[in-house]
């Protein structure tokens, strides 16, 4: 009798299941991006949460650049899984689908945005796109992630605009133009790397020894 109810129970559970999925299919085929969104970045912490998060995660990137468009005008958000989800799908997705949604970003009116999007196309080998992430280096709120994609893309068009950035009173801008200049790899700009071997910060001394090592 016991075992009898036991594969009663199975049977039930396994029905649930197939409905939840069948269910969540349907919603996320017509569901809006709102509800994507949010079922796609938040916490899991039931069955129907975390089939929920799955569905709507598949959906998002199933729809492609237009998902991620969506995604990324939310970016700005005090909400770190939105950013979470939008690197996950930069990462995931055709780099020549995404950097032309990406470059829409760039010039933002949020700051956050224009850097989060700036950082993400360094992400991808695209620097056929460095004319539109050099202008950045003059942007303060997105000079940081410029220089490193510029730096992932190995634009040596932009050493004598990364350069000044090694003077700079903020030590993150010095160590990001250190860290920029080490990855084009130009030697030339090992005499002016030189002087922050004596910088007052070991992060920025540390970041310049490994990049002279390797630049010598």
């Amino acid at each position: 009798m016991a075992a009898k109810r036991h594969k009663e129970a199975q049977r039930g559970a396994r029905l649930i299941c197939a409905f939840l999925c069948l269910f969540s299919a349907e919603f996320a085929f017509a569901a809006s991006y709102e509800e994507l969104i949010f079922d796609a970045q938040r916490y899991g912490n039931t069955p129907e949460k975390r089939e929920a998060k799955r569905v709507a995660r598949e959906e998002l990137f199933a729809r492609g650049p237009d998902a991620l468009r969506e995604v990324m005008q939310r970016v700005h958000l005090e909400n770190v899984m939105i950013g979470v989800l939008a690197q996950e799908m930069v990462e995931q997705m055709d780099p020549e689908k995404t950097a032309p949604v990406l470059l829409e970003f760039v010039e933002a009116a949020n700051a956050r945005t224009r850097r989060v999007a700036v950082f993400f196309l360094g992400l991808h080998e695209t620097p056929e796109h460095a004319e539109r992430v050099l202008p950045l280096l003059d942007d303060e709120e997105a000079a940081g992630a410029a220089m490193r994609t510029l730096g992932k893309w190995k634009v040596k068009k932009a050493v004598p605009l990364i350069v000044p950035f090694l003077s700079s009173e903020r030590e993150v801008r010095r160590i990001a133009a250190v860290n920029a200049l080490c990855d084009i790899g130009d030697p030339s700009v090992i005499p002016q790397l030189q002087p922050l071997l004596k910088d007052e910060f070991f992060t920025v001394r540390e970041v310049t020894r490994r990049a002279l090592n390797a630049l010598e």
